[in-house]
């Protein structure tokens, strides 16, 4: 369990309607990718790719803080812990962060730097592993202008099947996933109807060193994670990105050494079909 919680002053409980920051935590869970973390509503969608309807967040111990520029706060647990969801979003202003896992005196296995253009739109929700030892997960605030609130989550599981299994690993082991090569790149259509996208990258137990990109249009970036890992087989990275509109490519950059590869797959999440009549749709016709 999360026996400690460390931060600058204090954190905002949860509210008497059962909600944190509009996110439902009701007695029953959620389920991570058919909860809009917006409004707290399920999604009404008639396609689920959801690979991972067995793991499930809540109730346990959710606590909200929030961040103004420059705050670090930290949140502590014991080993008992085997990985924390990691959530972060604002009210539509735009989001930078540093997020880093500690494990012992200067041993950080772990780092990630997040931009997004829209916190609200596009939140930060991503799973960390956290083995072997007591583990602390570090977020800073690295924009002296805007705030946002977090959320970390210890109590993710899977409550069919074998528990000791990750999303990350259960991805990994459902398709093909794509190498990529040092200082190599690789661009991911996303389909119109894709609402958002689940991803991992991995290793075989060599460092990663990536840069994930969300464009919108030309050379546009909406979203830019950068993860940083000393073992990609122990410390992979998931996250469930947010692809609103259409026309988006997520595009995964390894910035290791040549050799060094990694591995990507990248998954629709939520999608949500286009129910419009051929006759209804947009098919690009303009007078000028």
């Amino acid at each position: 369990e999360c026996v400690s919680y460390k931060y600058m002053g204090e954190p905002l409980s949860p509210y008497a309607d059962g909600t944190v920051n509009g996110w439902n935590m009701a007695a029953e869970g959620r389920t991570i990718g058919v909860m809009n973390t917006t409004t707290g509503k399920p999604i009404s969608t008639t396609k689920n790719y959801n690979m991972f309807d067995n793991y499930t967040v809540g109730p346990g111990n959710v606590t909200s803080v929030l961040l103004d520029g420059g705050c670090l706060k930290t949140c502590s647990f014991t080993k008992i812990v085997d990985r924390v969801e990691v959530n972060l979003q604002n009210d539509g202003k735009p989001l930078n962060s540093a997020i880093e896992l500690w494990q012992g005196p200067n041993n950080s296995p772990q780092k990630m730097r997040v931009y997004s253009e829209d916190g609200n739109a596009r939140p930060f929700r991503a799973v960390i592993e956290t083995p072997y030892s007591t583990n602390t997960v570090a977020i800073k605030n690295t924009d002296v202008d805007y705030p946002f609130t977090a959320v970390v989550d210890h109590t993710l599981k899977n409550v069919d099947g074998d528990p000791t299994v990750s999303p990350a690993q259960r991805l990994a082991e459902l398709g093909f996933p794509k190498k990529i090569q040092g200082r190599a790149t690789h661009s991911h259509q996303c389909d119109p109807d894709t609402q958002s996208v689940q991803i991992v990258l991995n290793t075989d137990g060599c460092p990663l060193d990536a840069r994930i990109e969300i464009l919108q249009g030309p050379s546009h970036n909406k979203q830019v994670l950068e993860v940083q890992t000393e073992d990609g087989e122990n410390f992979p990275f998931y996250a469930i990105i947010d692809t609103p509109g259409d026309k988006n490519v997520i595009r995964v950059v390894n910035q290791g050494q040549l050799e060094f590869p990694l591995s990507v797959d990248v998954r629709p999440y939520v999608e949500t079909p286009d129910n419009k009549s051929s006759d209804d749709k947009d098919i690009g016709m303009r007078w000028s």
